[in-house]
């Protein structure tokens, strides 16, 4: 809101501006005093409605500061953002997770979360790493660092092709790959490294999952080959053992569940209250007009 237009609603600092002689400050002092005071009043209110309504509205919602796990999905439209401000021309390769949390329920049983996630662009010969955790998430920023020519070589990131859409997110196939090992955080099991790419896939190039399985006895590594468009292991490398599995949600669709969909409602509700505030204002602007002229013809009259 106008720092000037707001203080039509402060006349004694007004005219203390005006007394300053600030140029700026002369026409609303003019204005002031030629609107009928019911105008001011009505104009007031209204300003204050629609500035109070506004930061209400677009007040981050609380739901946000409780988020304590995110999918690949949640932060790839910041990341994508964030490359194309880099190299308008660079392109997904690789998405992998940076950063996972080991969460107590009050059941007392042990669930693994992802917390954070690393995005690969590439753009000729150049490689570009963007990193997104939760905080970035909620505060819609990013991280990000280019990678040295050592990273590349080792990585072989010069052979990855460009990542299309996938069908099954990070959390199917962590609980594919969870149910066939029998992964047990009592046992300290925990996952080493889990990453998606373009693979060959009888003979097509296809979005393919990277799950390594640490054992948390013996510290053996068992690697799984996932299909991220329909779900199917492709390869198991490593001993698998059954136990208890691990507790992993199932959401139905790409989107975190219970995260964006909260997220759109937020925004739609408060672009309405946005909206609805303004209408007021302007409906009680428009009545103060009207009030305002009644009065001026009957003072005439009388």
């Amino acid at each position: 809101m106008d720092r000037r237009l707001l203080l039509l609603c402060d006349t004694h600092q007004l005219e203390e501006k005006t007394q300053r002689e600030d140029p700026e400050f002369h026409f609303i002092l003019w204005l002031s005093r030629i609107m009928p005071k019911s105008l001011i009043i009505a104009l007031c209110m209204a300003i204050v409605l629609i500035a109070s309504t506004t930061a209400l509205a677009l007040k981050p919602s609380p739901a946000l500061e409780h988020i304590i796990s995110i999918s690949e999905w949640a932060g790839k439209d910041i990341a994508d953002q964030e490359a194309q401000n880099w190299k308008p021309n660079a392109k997904l390769i690789q998405i992998g997770i940076s950063r996972m949390a080991l969460v107590k329920k009050k059941d007392g049983t042990l669930e693994l979360e992802t917390t954070g996630w690393s995005y690969l662009y590439r753009s000729d010969a150049e490689y570009l790493r963007v990193l997104i955790d939760i905080d970035d998430y909620v505060n819609n920023t990013a991280r990000s660092e280019e990678l040295s020519k050592e990273e590349i070589e080792e990585q072989k990131l010069n052979k990855k092709n460009p990542l299309v859409d996938w069908d099954v997110v990070s959390w199917n196939a962590l609980k594919i790959a969870s149910e066939d090992y029998c992964m047990s955080l009592e046992r300290g099991d925990t996952i080493y490294s889990l990453y998606i790419d373009m693979r060959e896939v009888k003979g097509i190039a296809r979005p393919v999952w990277h799950i390594s399985i640490m054992h948390g006895t013996t510290g053996i590594i068992t690697d799984y080959l996932i299909d991220a468009m329909d779900g199917e292991i492709l390869r198991v490398e490593g001993p698998t053992y059954c136990s208890s599995p691990l507790p992993l949600p199932s959401p139905e669709s790409k989107q975190d569940q219970g995260i964006n969909g909260g997220i759109i409602g937020n925004i739609i509700g408060g672009i309405f209250t946005i909206i609805g505030a303004i209408i007021g204002g302007i409906f009680a602007i428009i009545a103060a007009i009207i009030g305002a002229i009644i009065g001026a013809r009957r003072r005439k009259h009388d």
